[in-house]
């Protein structure tokens, strides 16, 4: 028989609880995207799956987050709006439902809830709230260049980023000092426009869906031979840069510009990788850029309507 002072006992109840912590951190987080499209800026009610118990655990990215009416969570009756949610409250309407008020300007927004089941390990669920367009993330221009920047010029004469007002907006690049490798060669030093912060979050959820864009020939010779033979669109995370190349040249006797809707799916890019090595760069992208650079002489290039969007 083994006896416990009372001070062995919460010294041994302690232990359990650290060894049992150390269990659970160990223990994978399992996260699940939830994609809701909304189509007003009204209040609107969001379902999760039901017999969960949801803690909030991060603040909307845009709009704001309540909890359920007490008449609507037992019996849906109107009205639905209760009190607004705090960090680390949990939700306390009977059917896993809560209640979210878009923001009219931006209604893209992603919500974080950590999920306690019975029936899975601890989870988390990110919700995405999409337009019907389904942007995740985009750039229009329509008040300035929104931190894009330019990378890969030459550094004697870097090419900068300049915005233009008109047709909605339009950012542009301007190659200042030709550097190349022969006589008639590409260039050495490849600008290319690249996208700010708010690009790179977990996108998985573009999966299949498409990278937009429209490019605008404002100077240069794109005539046959001129091009260089480069990424059009170049993706990265930590340890993997994904390339899109064109299918087809953008010459003199094509058009002024060209809208892009490139498929967010591995057999558009190289090197060719697996689905989950794809989803992952997508889950931890930090540079995305879109070629400027077009020609192995002086060229101005126009960057507008930049937009991904889920499939």
């Amino acid at each position: 028989m083994v006896l416990f002072t009372s001070n062995t006992l919460i010294a041994f109840l302690t232990l359990i609880f650290v060894y049992l912590q150390t269990v659970n951190s160990a223990k994978p987080v399992k996260k699940i995207n939830q994609v809701v499209i909304i189509n007003s800026t009204d209040f609107v009610v969001i379902q999760l799956r039901p017999k969960d118990n949801y803690q909030y655990i991060g603040l909307a990215s845009n709009g704001l987050v309540y909890q359920t009416t007490w008449v609507f969570s037992h019996y849906d009756y109107t009205p639905t709006k209760g009190l607004e949610i705090n960090p680390n409250e949990y939700l306390t309407d009977k059917k896993s439902r809560f209640v979210y008020k878009p923001n009219q300007y931006t209604p893209v927004s992603q919500l974080d809830l950590l999920v306690w089941s019975n029936r899975d390990t601890t989870s988390i669920v990110q919700v995405h709230v999409l337009p019907e367009s389904k942007q995740i993330v985009s750039s229009g221009f329509l008040l300035g260049d929104e931190s894009w920047t330019i990378t890969g010029s030459n550094p004697l004469r870097p090419a900068q980023v300049t915005h233009w007002g008109y047709n909605g907006g339009l950012i542009t690049g301007t190659e200042n000092y030709i550097h190349v490798q022969s006589t008639g060669g590409p260039d050495k030093a490849i600008w290319y426009f690249k996208a700010p912060g708010k690009y790179y979050r977990d996108l998985t959820i573009g999966y299949a869906g498409t990278l937009e864009f429209e490019l605008v020939k404002l100077g240069g010779d794109f005539s046959h031979g001129k091009l260089n033979p480069v990424p059009v669109v170049k993706l990265s995370c930590p340890g993997l840069t994904l390339n899109y190349y064109s299918a087809r040249e953008w010459t003199e006797l094509m058009e002024f510009k060209r809208t892009w809707a490139i498929k967010l799916v591995p057999e558009e890019f190289s090197p060719r990788v697996t689905l989950n090595d794809f989803t992952s760069l997508l889950e931890q992208v930090n540079s995305i850029e879109i070629l400027g650079d077009w020609t192995s002489g002086y060229e101005t290039i126009g960057l507008n309507s930049v937009v991904i969007k889920a499939k």
